[in-house]
């Protein structure tokens, strides 16, 4: 027991094995090299495709890359509205728009003609009146009475209807012309007198306005034309 204790402590004694010296005037070996990990590449980048269509559905095409825009580039200007359109929308309410037409001839019993629509706001009304008559002398004359009419109701600051509106008015009158006088009186001549006028009022709802008066370039006869615009509500 005792002996095997000696060989134990001798044997932890004894210095481990070194590497053996370099002798003098001899360089010294370099260190061995040290291993280096493998450099991490980036990763790829895979451009998107495009999902393919089942059948049946549109093929989209992807759209073109657009040019960029220059510093300072002035913008193009906003599209102008078509003209005719009005400011405002339109109401939910018709107007009834009255015509009287009285054609006097010299110091004769004056003629009167009425017509009468129903037309929305905004919206055009039209009528178109014909006839032929036969002249003893010329044979057919043709006659007409033709109106349109567009009102637009103004709007006050909540939309609503006011009594106050503005009337494009177009009328196309042609009746037979007649003398007053002398042996031909009442009997109808080569040619008819023909008014065709076009203007555009501010009117009052319920109040008639003459908005036009006509003489005849030939005879003393004259035409006159009152216009009435009612809102109804």
């Amino acid at each position: 027991m005792l002996r095997a204790l000696a060989m134990l402590a001798s044997l932890a004694a004894t210095p481990a094995l070194a590497q053996p010296p370099v002798p003098p005037g001899e360089p010294t070996p370099p260190p061995p090299p040290v291993a280096q990990a493998p450099p991490v590449l980036p990763t790829p980048r895979v451009a998107p495709t495009a999902p393919v269509p089942r059948a049946g559905e549109p093929v989209q095409l992807p759209e073109p890359p657009r040019a960029p825009e220059p510093p300072g580039a002035p913008k193009p200007p906003p599209a102008p509205k078509p003209p005719g359109q009005p400011a405002s929308r339109a109401l939910a309410t018709n107007v009834q728009v009255e015509l009287t037409i009285t054609d006097r001839i010299g110091s004769g019993p004056p003629e009167t003609k009425t017509v009468s629509l129903i037309t929305s706001d905004a919206t055009w009304g039209r009528i178109r009146a014909g006839a032929n008559t036969r002249n003893p002398q010329t044979g057919p004359v043709s006659t007409m009475l033709n109106v349109d009419a567009r009102p637009f109701i103004e709007q006050d600051t909540k939309g609503g209807a006011t009594n106050r509106l503005r009337l494009e008015l177009t009328l196309e009158y042609q009746p037979i012309r007649t003398s007053a006088t002398g042996p031909a009186a009442g009997e109808g001549v080569a040619a008819p007198t023909h008014l065709n006028q076009s203007l555009s009022v501010f009117l009052a709802s319920g109040v008639p306005v003459v908005v036009s008066q006509a003489a005849d370039p030939i005879t003393d006869r004259q035409v006159v034309v009152e216009v009435k615009a009612t809102v109804m509500r």
